[in-house]
């Protein structure tokens, strides 16, 4: 699923193909709900449009929030989240049948994007004053949280990547990852393993335990703006400001870390 200005595209994953074209407001994020017969798309209006898949229609539209819906998560079963420019963050309980229903928790700025993680003990949310919660500064335009809940990524405009313990809030690391902005991250899942992709047109695999760079992946031709891993992590999509998408896939060629020894 992929959202732009004016349409919804649903894609093939084995072929490339674009299965369904759907018209639709500003999207700036979306979020297919399970079972696969409906999707979310949050919009630049403030409104959530609920997206009936199969027969390519938009059956409602939620005003959501007074400012951009910026972000959309997944939380377990019936649930999700959103984040808005309007310093909201709303956490929402639906059913097939009826609109969601929603709680709210203020913020004191715009937030940018919100992450969960998979047991949903833990909820962050990036705001525009540089904030994450009460313990992360710096222009976070990308996070997500481990399978375990152990470890907090976030992609920073300033090149960086910073790997958090959640359970302190500490910071573990803080690595210089790319030419230039950071703009998407994520860990495969039952890992600590994690992607991260940049403005520089790479994409990146780190090990958050050790801190190492373990492969960099090449082959874009323009500024790489998100990417989404699969449950399994054994193929990777990455959006391009191109309008492009890429299928990575995994292989089964094994590879050796060299490390370099420095002379005193």
């Amino acid at each position: 699923m992929s959202t732009s200005h004016n349409a919804v595209k649903f894609w093939n994953l084995s072929t490339g193909s674009c299965l369904r074209t759907i018209d639709s407001g500003y999207g700036l994020c979306g979020l297919i709900l399970p079972r696969n017969k409906y999707a979310l798309v949050g919009t630049k209006g403030g409104t959530i449009e609920i997206i009936d898949i199969g027969s390519g229609t938009c059956i409602d539209l939620v005003e959501a929030h007074g400012g951009s819906v910026r972000s959309i998560a997944t939380i377990h079963g019936d649930s999700f989240v959103t984040g808005s420019e309007d310093h909201e963050v709303k956490f929402w309980e639906y059913q097939y049948t009826q609109q969601p229903d929603q709680r709210t928790m203020q913020m004191n700025d715009d937030i940018q994007v919100v992450a969960v993680s998979p047991n949903a003990k833990y909820i962050a949310a990036a705001l525009l004053d540089c904030t994450v919660k009460s313990f992360l500064y710096g222009f976070v335009l990308c996070m997500d949280i481990s399978s375990d809940g152990a470890l907090l990524v976030t992609g920073f405009a300033n090149k960086n990547l910073k790997f958090w313990g959640l359970d302190f809030g500490d910071c573990h690391k803080s690595i210089f990852a790319h030419a230039d902005s950071v703009m998407a991250v994520q860990f495969v899942h039952n890992t600590h393993y994690v992607f991260s992709a940049g403005k520089d047109r790479l994409i990146k695999y780190w090990d958050a335990d050790k801190f190492e760079l373990l492969l960099t992946h090449e082959g874009h031709h323009a500024e790489v703006c998100c990417l989404s891993i699969s449950n399994r992590g054994d193929f990777i999509i990455s959006g391009l400001y191109d309008r492009s998408i890429h299928h990575w896939d995994r292989t089964e060629e094994p590879f050796l870390l060299r490390k370099r020894k420095k002379k005193y």
